[in-house]
């Protein structure tokens, strides 16, 4: 909302798709609370924890709220229509996150791949990209799921 107001473009919650963008910045939440879970315990749980039967649990929870964007993404160009919105925002780092620990979406999920391809081309998005991130040879614990 603060870019929003502060800088008027782009213009992150469109008049003509203010209600789908509000709503599926509201549902957003749930891909990124259900990301958040599974990057906190990747992050906090011990090496014999992460078993592939835990793993593949936790894992399943966020395909199954992928697969709900993936709906989203088949359609328009953006989660909530034609237009970067704040629910974009939202949806794009916990994807890109995902990503970044080996979770390969091209097979099952084509369209939220092509968005998660055409959103890490934007300048903004290069611009912010995580420094760490630059390295060639992070862990990828989500790899083969």
């Amino acid at each position: 909302a603060y870019i929003d107001q502060t800088w008027r473009t782009p213009v992150l919650v469109p008049p003509r798709y203010r209600g789908a963008a509000l709503t599926r910045l509201h549902e957003a939440t749930h891909l990124h609370n259900e990301g958040m879970a599974l990057f906190r315990w990747l992050s906090r749980s011990a090496p014999q924890e992460r078993t592939p039967e835990r793993l593949a649990s936790r894992v399943t929870v966020l395909w199954r709220e992928l697969r709900c964007w993936e709906a989203h993404v088949r359609a328009h160009d953006f989660v909530a229509g034609r237009w970067l919105s704040l629910a974009d925002l939202l949806v794009y780092p916990t994807l890109a996150t995902a990503q970044r620990l080996g979770l390969a979406l091209e097979r099952d999920l084509p369209a939220l791949a092509a968005y998660a391809t055409r959103l890490r081309s934007r300048s903004s998005v290069i611009r912010s990209w995580p420094e760490p991130w630059a390295d060639d040879a992070p862990e990828l614990p989500l790899a083969g799921l």
